[in-house]
């Protein structure tokens, strides 16, 4: 009896044991594959094994190669190798043995070599974000080396094409190490930036009005040395604080500039700063000038409303300065005359107390008119003009003129906020006309001895026309603001 049940357990144990050796299997190598698909010297090939394991056992790679030489782990499914530059005709033989501790399976591949196909790589190496180059930095790349000259240029001819990393280094500089796949034959451009906190200074300041408000909103440029925008910038913050990291040491051009918006405009700044620090302090202050307001005239108390439209600030009524008035027998070329549309007299006072003169102002033939604006103003030349009407278009004419006073209620839209108004002219044989249906402005710019440029603007069509007309006639004056 005890010798029957010692022969079964011993029997069922060997069952038991059999099974266990049954349960694992060799690993299998399904196949391997690489690339690129080409077969020159000097290629690095990636090189990838696809392995089955029935038992899922943990794998162990081992990978050699005749010649060569890998540039990965090789304890991996998937390995790089570096062909070698001298096999040309040559069939080498990459061998892969996987093991699950136990079993073992292996498999070869050849690569039969042709000759090695070499490009070139060249470009420029800069400081970051901007175009400020750094020379004496040695780029590797394609079993080649070079040195970048003072405008920071390099090239490396005959490199081995195909995929490889390119590498620049310098002293107190951080390298830069990126990929790059040489084309045979060809020339890779390549531009590359470098950071260097030795070499540089980190920037920052705060910028406020002339009133020592701080502003918001102002991009801080740094240009390149072309005077091209880098990347350099910052925008200030509520508190008109700016930071800029990375500034190459040297001199630097910088501009400062923000949107103007319905109230003000920004006087622009333009410097160049000399940074050598790695730390340094630059406080701006920018001119905030109104777009619409008004002003007073010192020489007689006058009031003065205006508006910026385009870039140009303009008054939005007719200059009423009257220092002395003629009547419109006195017609000059070269001296200075000024009138009030249908006052024939000479009373200066008589002249300002009557409603052409409240209404629209004084008429100037273009010797008076042009050094009667108030300080801080100027009469506008013709292409002032023009850059006044090309903001108006289409139709000038009608966003130019008020939205009143024009005959036969021919009235502009003035949505401009010009407000031209009717006031007529002196012509050159002393008569006063187009009270009502025209607007005749002086410009500063003349055409010959005896002619300059005006403007018109008339009830009878939208468009705005400059004439060339004699200087002795008498208009009216809009001042432009002194940038």
């Amino acid at each position: 009896m005890y010798k029957r049940k010692g022969r079964l357990i011993t029997i069922l144990g060997l069952i038991i044991i059999l099974a266990g050796c049954e349960k694992n299997h060799p690993p299998l190598i399904q196949g391997i594959s690489y690339t690129p698909e080409k077969f020159s010297a000097g290629t690095i090939y990636t090189i990838t094994s696809e392995t089955y394991d029935e038992d899922g056992d943990s794998l162990i790679y081992t990978w050699s190669a005749n010649g060569g030489e890998f540039i990965s782990e090789i304890n991996l499914p998937e390995v790089e190798w570096k062909s070698p530059v001298t096999g040309s005709g040559q069939d080498y033989k990459i061998s892969l043995a996987v093991s699950d501790g136990e079993y073992s399976a292996g498999q070869d591949l050849t690569i039969s070599l042709t000759d090695p196909v070499f490009g070139s790589v060249k470009g420029y190496v800069y400081f970051a974000k901007c175009e400020v180059p750094v020379g004496g930095v040695t780029v590797k790349t394609g079993g080649r080396e070079t040195v970048t000259d003072e405008d920071g240029y390099y090239i490396i001819e005959d490199a081995l094409s195909g995929a490889d990393t390119i590498k620049a280094t310098k002293e107190d500089f951080g390298p830069v190490i990126k990929p790059v796949n040489i084309p045979g034959n060809s020339v890779l451009h390549l531009d590359m930036e470098m950071i260097s906190v030795v070499h540089s200074t980190k920037a920052s300041g705060t910028i406020t009005d002339q009133d020592g408000d701080p502003l918001e909103y102002v991009e801080v440029l740094v240009l390149n040395p072309n005077d091209t925008e880098s990347r350099l910038q910052s925008i200030s913050d509520e508190n008109g604080v700016y930071r800029i990291q990375y500034i190459p040491h040297g001199k630097r051009k910088v501009i400062l500039r923000r949107e103007k918006n319905e109230q003000f405009r920004y006087k622009g700044i333009n410097e160049t700063i000399e940074f050598k620090q790695i730390e340094e302090r630059h406080d701006f202050v920018i001119e905030k000038i109104s777009l619409r307001g008004h002003f007073t005239d010192p020489r007689d108390s006058t009031d003065y409303p205006y508006i910026t439209i385009g870039e140009d600030t303009w008054m939005t009524i007719n200059l009423a300065y009257l220092p002395r008035v003629n009547p419109p027998a006195d017609v000059s070329i070269d001296k200075p005359f000024f009138y009030v549309y249908g006052y024939e007299g000479r009373d200066t006072a008589e002249a300002k107390d009557l409603e052409m003169y409240r209404n629209y102002g004084v008429l100037y033939n273009w010797e008076a008119a042009q050094h009667i604006c108030p300080p801080g103003w100027h009469l506008p030349g013709i292409n002032e003009w023009w850059d006044l009407i090309f903001t108006q278009y289409p139709q000038p004419g009608d966003k130019l003129r008020s939205i009143s006073g024009w005959e036969d209620n021919r009235n502009g839209t003035n949505t401009s906020g010009f407000s031209a108004i009717p006031g007529g002219k002196l012509g050159k044989d002393g008569t006063f006309s187009g009270k009502y249906h025209a607007a005749y402005f002086q410009t500063s710019s003349e055409t010959s001895t005896n002619n300059a440029y005006s403007l018109v603007l008339s009830s009878y069509t939208s468009y705005v026309r400059p004439n060339q007309e004699y200087k002795s006639e008498g208009y009216s004056v809009r001042c432009v603001r002194d940038k």
